[in-house]
């Protein structure tokens, strides 16, 4: 079984086999576009109206009208070079357009008069309205072909359309970053159990677009950020806020990731009124070990802190409450028939949400 795993991740890993990349295409076409679509806003008169009008009626002269046809030849002879020695069709056309180009040049400079001229080189100019659509519509066919091969390659990979992102070594820390919720699932495109929970993810990524990100990670080609995580089977989902992960280990199912998610979005701390006497509090509070006040500036690096290990801590019988205050902030724990205690009071003092996290583990305990 093991090695029949490890085959299917050496053929998901990559485009098979004979497949076609269609990616200098794509970049062959762009240019050309972009070349296009610069002297078509240079010279965006219809051939028609150019026609009709006076021979000054374009606003340019004949220098400028050869000067735009000869950078246009140039650029797409350029790009033309690139697929020779192949057999690709969209090299050919784009080839076959710089000839043509060239041709408006020669004919122009065996013109007879300056009207010939423009009238041959605005003819000339007249023609890349329809290589532009032409080229347009190229990409648009390449495109859909490079998604509907990456479907084959990898069925897990969501779509550029997708309300799931798809992240890279390169892209996991911007994303997380930007998204103070995230729940990011690491999969292998072989993983059976990842295909079948695919429809799932996707419907609660729709459900949750605008407040919580979705994300994934093929772990069998983005190692680096699969092995930083600690990612051994598949699929792993993991919950981020703020940049810390959380597993989640419930049912691959829309309605339990949902709800899960749901009460994840809720606060994991409450917000009280000071006081400087919790005790009564534990007394009434039915169940309850254990009540961690903070208290600071809301816009405090200590309230992050102590948000983390809210979130850390979240479903245990210990209760956050949080004291929005202008004075230096504290994080400080009750318990029943115990003195407070305060981290930064113990030894080796708490620097970090990590310290914080660890010292109430421990002092709770």
């Amino acid at each position: 079984m093991a090695g029949k795993n490890s085959g299917s991740k050496k053929r998901q890993g990559g485009a098979a086999k004979g497949q076609p990349s269609w990616t200098p295409y794509l970049v062959a076409i762009g240019v050309a576009v972009l070349a296009l679509a610069v002297y078509s806003l240079m010279n965006p008169m219809p051939a028609e109206d150019r026609q009709q009008r006076s021979p000054k009626a374009s606003g340019q002269s004949v220098a400028q009208l050869e000067a735009q046809m000869r950078q246009l030849a140039t650029s797409l002879g350029a790009v033309g070079k690139q697929g020779e020695g192949t057999q690709s069709k969209v090299f050919k056309q784009i080839q076959a357009m710089a000839d043509a180009a060239q041709d408006t040049l020669t004919r122009s400079e065996a013109a007879g008069s300056d009207e010939e001229r423009r009238a041959i080189l605005e003819a000339g100019l007249a023609a890349k309205a329809e290589w532009l659509s032409l080229m347009t519509g190229q990409t648009d066919r390449l495109h859909a072909e490079e998604e509907e091969e990456q479907k084959e390659r990898d069925p897990l990979k969501p779509s550029a359309s997708s309300d799931v992102a798809s992240l890279t070594d390169s892209s996991f820390a911007g994303y997380i970053q930007k998204n103070r919720y995230a729940m990011v699932e690491f999969y292998a495109p072989w993983c059976g159990h990842c295909k079948k929970l695919a429809p799932d993810y996707a419907k609660c990524a729709a459900e949750f677009k605008g407040r919580a990100g979705f994300a994934v990670v093929d772990a069998t080609v983005e190692t680096q950020v699969a092995r930083i995580f600690g990612v051994g089977g598949y699929p792993t989902l993991k919950w981020f806020v703020r940049g810390r992960p959380i597993e989640y280990n419930g049912p691959r199912l829309a309605e339990k990731i949902s709800s899960w998610v749901e009460e994840r979005l809720k606060p994991a701390y409450s917000e009280v009124e000071a006081s400087d006497d919790w005790s009564e509090a534990l007394e009434v509070a039915g169940g309850l070990t254990a009540i961690c006040a903070g208290s600071g500036p809301q816009s405090s690096e200590l309230l992050k802190t102590f948000e983390a290990a809210a979130e850390h801590l979240r479903g245990k019988k210990l209760l956050f409450l949080w004291t929005a205050s202008e004075a230096e902030g504290a994080i400080v724990l009750h318990k029943l028939g115990s003195e407070p205690e305060s981290c930064a009071a113990a030894a080796g003092a708490c620097k970090t949400a990590e310290d914080y996290i660890a010292w109430l583990i421990k002092a709770w305990g």
